[in-house]
């Protein structure tokens, strides 16, 4: 008798470390996410691109490390923002939110649990669609968002969409005119002769010859200008207007996945995990504290 009550004041006393145990783990992992609040000052998360399309690097919002895991492209097609996440690890977890009132921050926190405005979404693969007219953005333009990934015991995230400045716009105006005139035709000379007209008469016995001067001769020359003609204009060539815009061209980058044995759990993954376990051991704990009462009560 003194053996089973000393087995069950042990098991009390087990269930007791437990639970406090694990309650010490799940308010550690509460306060965690604060106390690593440490924003990356080499962040490159946030999108290339416009409100319709772009591309994103996924990137940990928190720490040091300059590598980034992988990319995330986003279209929008009939009121349907769809996310194409390319990760370098098996993504484990994904979290959106959408909100009009600015940008988010830069945090490991900005749209994990309970905080952030999450948005319901669709899984077809890799690509995560959320619907902004069910969710009552009916502007795009207005919207800004968050993904919250956890690819490989890695936060990350991605922020949007891309605001690219608008394109550089030059224009150049070319007006050429020209007038030809018609050169006037050469003088014209117009020349008149009239032959001298000669009278002979002669009598018998008497013979008179009578010769006149002959007439003279009269030569008129006249200038003749045609009529001038009107100038011809050639009309103005319309201004010529080349837009250019500046293309931007978003490189890959190959991307190598590191050891498992270095993956650095960071940020609101590492908080997770011990939220699990924390649960696990308060569940454990309170199990076996159940079940000791329930053998007491049994035996008495």
């Amino acid at each position: 008798m003194s053996e089973e009550l000393s087995d069950r004041s042990v098991a009390s006393r087990a269930g007791i470390v437990l639970s406090a145990v694990g309650a010490l783990v799940l308010g550690l992992s509460i306060v965690m996410p604060a106390a690593h609040a440490s924003p990356n000052p080499q962040f490159q998360g946030a999108c290339t691109g416009t409100v319709s399309a772009g591309t994103c690097v996924l990137d940990e919002p928190e720490g040091n490390d300059p590598s980034t895991q992988g990319t995330v492209t986003y279209a929008l097609n009939a009121g349907v923002l769809a996310f194409t996440i390319n990760a370098v690890d098996n993504i484990t977890e994904v979290q959106i939110c959408m909100q009009t009132s600015g940008p988010f921050d830069v945090a490991a926190n900005a749209c994990a649990g309970i905080h952030g405005n999450h948005v319901p979404f669709t899984q077809m693969d890799n690509v995560y669609s959320v619907d902004l007219g069910a969710n009552r953005f009916n502007d795009p333009a207005a919207v800004y968002w968050t993904l919250h990934v956890v690819a490989g015991g890695r936060t990350l995230q991605v922020t949007g969409p891309g605001r690219d400045p608008d394109p550089t716009t030059t224009t150049t105006e070319e007006a050429t005119t020209s007038t030809t005139e018609v050169a006037e035709d050469p003088t014209t000379t117009t020349s008149t002769t009239e032959e001298p007209t000669t009278t002979s008469t002669t009598e018998e016995p008497t013979t008179t010859s009578t010769t006149e001067a002959p007439e003279e001769t009269t030569t008129t020359t006249e200038a003749t200008t045609p009529p001038t003609a009107a100038p011809t204009v050639a009309a103005a060539t319309e201004a010529t207007t080349t837009t250019t815009g500046v293309p931007t061209i978003v490189l890959g980058e190959r991307f190598t996945q590191p050891p498992s044995s270095t993956v650095a759990f960071t940020g609101a993954a590492q908080a997770l995990w011990l939220a699990r376990l924390g649960a696990i051991l308060l569940g454990s704990g309170l199990l076996i504290l159940f079940m000791t009462k329930l053998g007491r009560r049994r035996a008495s």
